[in-house]
């Protein structure tokens, strides 16, 4: 004989709406043998935390139903319940008080609507649709609206979607072509709220560029206007290019974009101009293009261009390719100029393009100014048909260039728009000898024929020096010795050369076991070879009755030393060297 029990939780239906399950707890016992109890005994069944009291007897070998409850249960606000249930019976007979319980998890009711968009992605201006996915019919609901960190809207009352015009997004991005937004959707049972779902969105800025239609331009450059006789043609590379915007033409924006400036391009160049209501101009000079395009451009970046084509005359600089000034025959003071060059022979429009002036001026090495322009187009051929001009040797007059003296000179030629100048430089001219036939020799200059005499120093006659009509010559001994001047032979004067009147003579003679008093000889060197070319190396040949006994010596003459050469001591060339040696040398 024996008396078992069970107590079990049916899940009936659900009201989502309510956040309500409908369940029914049942207790049951069954007897077997001869267990039983034919009077009603009292228990007790507590549900979800509530006591119910029943009472019921138990018949012999059967199973019997002795409590049972169906009722509504709450849910929790996130829609989810678990049902306790337990039960105490007295059965009246030797079982006793029997007990029993059990829990069911019950089927979680929706609760907060799962908001999404028709597009996540979209181009502000399209109306998007709100989807609220709501789980019951009676839930309504609240969208909170965000965009770019600031709040776009609340829209209350929103049942099962939502149709939203995204215009108004534009306000929120004026400077920016693209931003994230959020949808915060609320959930409510009548006044109740049950949670709340959201959902990421980006908005995109199209279709927002600026109005901009026209503008104006013209050239402002003076002169390369009287060369047109037009405004609205252009001298490239020397035209100034003046844009205006007038307040009629200025740009406009869209979408609650602002106007913030304009970027005017012309080949390379760009020039900003900031945006204004009033008449506004930018002018880029020297402008080198065909044509001038204006970018209108608004606080989000998105420009507008307008491009116009520009009426240009092509030009080309004129330019000297060559240019040489020298001295007549290297020496003197008659001067001769060669160059050549090129010119654009174009018509501008209202005039002509000439070679306006070719022009010299000129300096000394030792100035640093130069002297005025001197006109020299009379020596030059220009010639229309090719562009071209050019001279071959012709003699700058009216000037002077003094022999000894060198001269930076810088050329220039300009035509109606350009110039080009380049330096060049002249020699001295200076002369170390010259000699005129059956005249006589000069040393330091050209020969002059009023000076006359056999030998001109200085630009003075030797002779009548000698003879005191001029300076006379103040005469020194500078050295004294006896010197093959071979290679490791250097003399030391006692004066430099520089500081004599005219120079130095050098005293040779004769050599044969020890210096002997014959067969001396003279020779002058110019005080000149020292300061033109100091330490250069000098011949001077010494002759004797027999020619097995001549010689020639190589020295290196500075201003203040002489040294030898190795092949000035011992027979080199045919030529005995050992023969002769240097006596003394004279400042003269």
């Amino acid at each position: 004989m024996a008396v078992s029990s069970n107590i079990s939780i049916t899940q009936n239906s659900q009201n989502i709406a309510n956040n309500k399950t409908n369940i029914t707890v049942r207790v049951q016992v069954t007897t077997t043998g001869g267990s039983y109890n034919g009077y009603s005994k009292p228990g007790i069944c507590t549900i979800d935390g509530t006591p119910y009291d029943f009472s019921h007897n138990i018949p012999q070998n059967s199973t019997t139903t002795i409590f049972e409850k169906t009722l509504d249960v709450t849910h929790d606000s996130n829609g989810e319940k678990t049902v306790y249930a337990s039960f105490s019976f007295q059965t009246g007979i030797s079982a006793g008080t029997i007990t029993g319980s059990t829990s069911k998890k019950l089927t979680t009711i929706p609760r907060t609507s799962e908001v999404s968009l028709s597009k996540k992605n979209f181009n502000i201006g399209a109306t998007i649709t709100i989807y609220t996915n709501r789980k019951s019919a009676s839930f309504t609901h609240t969208a909170v609206i965000k965009f770019n960190g600031q709040t776009v809207r609340t829209q209350t009352g929103i049942d099962a979607s939502y149709s939203w015009n995204t215009n108004e997004l534009f306000a929120k991005i004026p400077n920016q072509n693209q931003a994230n937004g959020t949808v915060e959707l609320t959930t409510y049972s009548g006044g109740t709220r049950i949670g709340t779902s959201a959902v990421n969105f980006t908005g995109y800025v199209v279709n927002s560029d600026p109005v901009f239609n026209n503008f104006d331009c013209e050239d402002t450059n003076t002169v390369t206007k009287t060369l047109t006789g037009n405004n609205q043609k252009y001298i490239r590379k020397y035209s100034n290019l003046k844009v205006t915007i007038t307040s009629a033409n200025k740009m406009t924006t869209k979408n609650s974009a602002t106007p913030k400036y304009y970027n005017i391009v012309v080949g390379n160049k760009i020039e900003k101009l900031d945006y204004s209501t009033s008449e506004i101009s930018k002018t880029i000079n020297n402008m080198d293009d065909n044509t001038v395009t204006v970018f209108a451009v608004d606080s989000r970046g998105n420009q507008k261009d307008k491009t116009k084509a520009l009426d240009i005359v092509e030009y080309s600089e004129t330019v000297l390719q060559s240019v040489k000034i020298e001295r007549k025959e290297g020496v003197g003071e008659t001067v001769l100029i060669s160059l050549s060059g090129k010119y654009a022979n174009i018509n501008f429009g209202a005039k002509t393009n000439t070679v306006k002036s070719i022009q010299y001026r000129k300096k000394s090495k030792t100035e640093t100014e130069f002297e005025s322009w001197v006109e020299i187009k009379q020596l030059v051929t220009i010639n229309t048909e090719n562009g071209t001009f050019s001279c071959d040797s012709k003699e700058i007059t009216g000037q002077t260039f003094t022999l000894g003296t060198e001269y930076d000179i810088e050329v220039q030629v300009k035509d109606e728009l350009s110039s080009d100048t380049e330096p060049v430089s002249l020699n001295s001219g200076k002369v170390l000898l010259s000699a005129l036939k059956n005249k006589g020799i000069s040393i330091g200059g050209i020969y002059n024929e009023k000076l006359g005499g056999p030998l001109q120093l200085d630009k003075k006659n030797v002779i009548d020096w000698i003879n005191g009509k001029q300076d006379k010559i103040i005469q020194k001994v500078l050295w004294s010795g006896i010197q093959y001047m071979t290679a490791d032979h250097t003399i030391t004067l006692s004066e430099p050369i520089s500081q004599q009147t005219s120079g130095i003579v050098l005293i040779f003679s004769a050599y044969d076991s020890g210096a002997k008093p014959y067969n001396f000889h003279c020779f002058f060197v110019p005080k000149q070879f020292v300061s033109l070319y100091n330490g250069k190396g000098m011949y001077f040949s010494l002759v004797d009755f027999d020619p097995a006994n001549d010689a020639r010596k190589y020295l290196y003459i500075k201003d203040t030393t002489i040294q030898g050469n190795a092949n000035n001591g011992g027979v080199h060339h045919n030529l005995n060297n050992s023969k002769f040696v240097l006596r003394e040398v004279i400042g003269v």
